[in-house]
């Protein structure tokens, strides 16, 4: 930081705690007592999380300034299945260390409450502090982040060819006894059948398999979210806010104008969804009927598009055993 700034900082904080009695922050510093870290959630953060805290996403691809600092985010939808934000933090690195404090800190500031379900980046570091601060919670790797990864480490590989087969082992290979068949096609036809040891970001795609395809993912709660589509919207948000040549005051100032307007939207989305009738397909369905008046438009069609698919299969019973068939 620039002289002053780290006065600036605390003084901020300071202010927006006595304007604020639910805003609640945290600062990290290293060995000689200088600021690395800064964690913030205001009250309204906290009361949403306590709403819609089942799935988060976490995310740090949105970098602040010139010195590539990274801005962490959590983020889960709301009831219209928009971004909401649960808490930010400017981190000085992306070491487990770092991740560790930020996550220890994330949950004293949400009363120790667990999501079920958060989506990470596939970096080591992360994955490994996930695992420990997180425990028992389930954590999925984004498909955004995959792809993005997969650019930087595959290089001319990462073709059109390579994303539909990837695209196949994410979303459309439901049984793990499968998985091992679509991985090997795809080695065959993308590597020309190579050892997957010759690449080594596909070994470590490979281990994490039970946390970003289909086959394993299915068996925990996701809100139906599979990609990082939370962290691309707010990126695209932040940038229409934040610059990298903003100073530290500029940006918190500018951070806080982006959240009003996040929030202003939402209030926009509430008076809407109390004046629209949302469309039911499906009158003659008591179960369709009892929920539609329950949920907003866009958490309605949600489920509509589940009630959909749910016509596709039938049951026929086999041997005393209730199985499912497709059409």
């Amino acid at each position: 930081m620039v002289r002053g700034e780290a006065t600036v900082i605390q003084e901020f904080f300071r202010n927006e705690a006595l304007s604020k009695p639910s805003f609640y922050y945290d600062i990290q510093v290293d060995a000689v007592e200088d600021i690395a870290s800064i964690f913030w959630a205001d009250g309204i953060m906290q009361l949403d999380y306590s709403l819609f805290d089942n799935v988060i996403s976490f995310d740090t691809t949105y970098r602040t300034n010139n010195q590539y600092r990274p801005l962490a985010a959590f983020l889960g939808f709301d009831n219209h299945r928009k971004s909401v934000l649960f808490g930010a933090a400017l981190l000085y690195d992306e070491t487990a260390a770092t991740f560790d404090w930020f996550f220890i800190t994330f949950l004293k500031c949400m009363s120790n409450k667990k999501p079920q379900t958060i989506y990470i980046d596939q970096a080591t570091a992360l994955l490994m502090s996930v695992s420990n601060i997180f425990q028992g919670v389930f954590h999925g790797i984004c498909s955004w982040y995959m792809s993005e990864n997969a650019k930087k480490n595959l290089g001319s590989r990462a073709n059109n060819a390579f994303f539909d087969e990837l695209t196949n082992l994410i979303s459309n290979v439901d049984d793990e006894s499968d998985f091992d068949y679509n991985w090997d096609q795809m080695m065959k036809n993308c590597f020309n059948g190579r050892p997957i040891s010759d690449f080594t970001w596909l070994v470590q795609t490979h281990r994490n398999r039970m946390h970003w395809s289909s086959a394993w993912v299915k068996s925990h709660f996701t809100a139906g979210l599979k990609t990082t589509s939370l962290s691309e919207s707010s990126n695209a948000f932040l940038r229409g806010f934040l610059q990298p040549d903003h100073s530290i005051v500029l940006f918190f100032s500018h951070f806080n104008i982006m959240v009003q307007r996040m929030r202003d939207n939402h209030a926009d989305l509430d008076f809407k969804a109390a004046k629209t009738r949302t469309k039911n397909n499906y009158p003659n369905s008591q179960l369709m009927r009892s929920v539609v008046k329950k949920y907003t438009s866009a958490s309605f069609a949600f489920i509509h598009r589940q009630y959909d698919l749910s016509f596709k299969y039938y049951y026929e019973e086999c041997r005393g055993d209730f199985w499912m068939s497709s059409y």
